[in-house]
């Protein structure tokens, strides 16, 4: 989703993936983000993400993430909190190969 100046007051949830935005002052940023909400509103946007980690320490957080819920999913008990593991591994899969690939 791309926020422009003036944007329609909006709310929203974020999955994991890459969050690009530029400061008042043009200075670019990026962060990669896991699930949170974005609140934007006319000239704002508020991000509140469960974490965010500066572009240069992605792949590692991907991985650790990863690696953490493999171990969640080895103590998982029901078949949704299993099935809700697995999407999620998958998906940071999908995007440490297409942020970082090879």
């Amino acid at each position: 989703m791309t926020v422009m100046p003036d944007h329609a007051p909006t709310m929203t949830t974020v999955r994991p993936g890459m969050v690009k935005f530029k400061n008042r002052d043009g200075k670019e940023f990026q962060f990669l983000v896991f699930h949170g909400f974005a609140d934007i509103q006319g000239d704002s946007c508020t991000l509140l993400a469960e974490t965010a980690v500066p572009i240069g320490e992605a792949s590692d957080a991907i991985e650790h993430r990863i690696k953490s819920l493999r171990k969640e999913l080895d103590d998982a008990g029901h078949r949704e909190h299993k099935s809700a593991i697995e999407q999620m591994m998958n998906e940071l899969t999908h995007l440490n190969e297409t942020v970082f690939p090879g």
